[in-house]
């Protein structure tokens, strides 16, 4: 974890300029948040700002915070990720094996899994449409615009390999590693199956795509980002092309992340980290990069 002051958050969710230096307030849990640590954040359709951190979740109107925590009916106060659908309803990702959504001022839960093989919820988000993976299960849930989930089924090719060898990229579409590190497929229901070689030589996406590596993935317009623990380097598959790129983020920030997160706003990809955000559109260009500086030791972002 991470300690980022909330400012550089509420930037986070709204820069589109560059060359600029910005200077902000900075608030902290002396002005209403749960903590100084925050995970991240995102900006709902009313306008409001969530946050998510180790001590629950907290949303900012622009003159003070509401905070939500267990006593609200979260399962647990570490929260890792938040996503919001076409209803408005902010879902909260944790540990627990309980999903949940924020409803106004109310926590709702809306499904409890009870196999002893749950692992974690893992979330899908595509612009407003939304899917929960429920890893250890093969489970794929649908919130429905009532109150409760729906199961899709998953393909049986996906059921019967370890988790660690696919990504869920849509609601109905996942990316399959394969174990020799050669091949990548493209695999959906009803038996749709799209197979990507890799050149063996190419040690690099190899390196790339190896379980014992990869810590962080999404997929981004027909694109495989994958990030390798502690690495400088953030690659990327495409799967139209079948070619390979990468960026040096050692150079944009000038050290290497130690975290790294994504969030998706306006049509364009914000690769999130400890050291600052760098933007990202639909072709892979780098549209703005924001890092942290400070100036008698306070933090301005540039």
């Amino acid at each position: 974890m991470v300690s980022l002051s909330l400012l550089c958050s509420l930037f986070l969710l709204s820069v589109v300029c560059k060359g600029q230096t910005y200077h902000f307030r900075q608030y902290t849990a002396n002005d209403g948040l749960p903590t100084n640590a925050v995970y991240g954040g995102l900006q709902d359709q009313r306008g409001f700002v969530w946050f998510y951190t180790e001590h629950g979740v907290s949303r900012f109107d622009g003159y003070q915070f509401r905070n939500f925590t267990v006593e609200d009916g979260l399962p647990v106060n570490d929260v890792w990720f938040l996503a919001e659908d076409q209803q408005g309803r902010i879902w909260v990702n944790t540990f627990s094996n309980k999903l949940v959504a924020i409803e106004g001022d109310s926590v709702k839960t809306y499904y409890e899994s009870t196999s002893p093989d749950f692992q974690r919820f893992e979330f899908i988000t595509n612009g407003e449409d939304i899917a929960i993976y429920e890893k250890g299960t093969a489970h794929l849930l649908i919130p429905d615009s009532c109150c409760s989930v729906q199961q899709l089924p998953v393909p049986e090719e996906i059921k019967s390999i370890p988790d660690y060898l696919y990504y869920p990229c849509s609601r109905d579409t996942f990316i399959r590693f394969h174990e020799e590190d050669t091949k990548v497929s493209r695999v959906a229901n009803e038996g749709f199956q799209e197979n990507y070689l890799i050149g063996k030589e190419d040690t690099k996406i190899r390196t790339w795509l190896n379980h014992k590596y990869r810590q962080s993935c999404t997929y981004w317009n027909g694109r495989l980002l994958v990030w390798p623990f502690q690495d400088s380097l953030l690659g990327y598959l495409s799967l139209q092309s079948d070619s390979i790129g990468s960026f040096n983020l050692s150079q944009i920030f000038g050290s290497q992340p130690e975290f790294l997160r994504y969030q998706r706003l306006h049509g364009q990809l914000q690769i999130q980290t400890n050291l600052g955000l760098f933007i990202i559109d639909e072709n892979m260009n780098g549209v703005d990069t924001l890092k942290e500086r400070r100036f008698n030791n306070c933090p301005i972002w540039a």
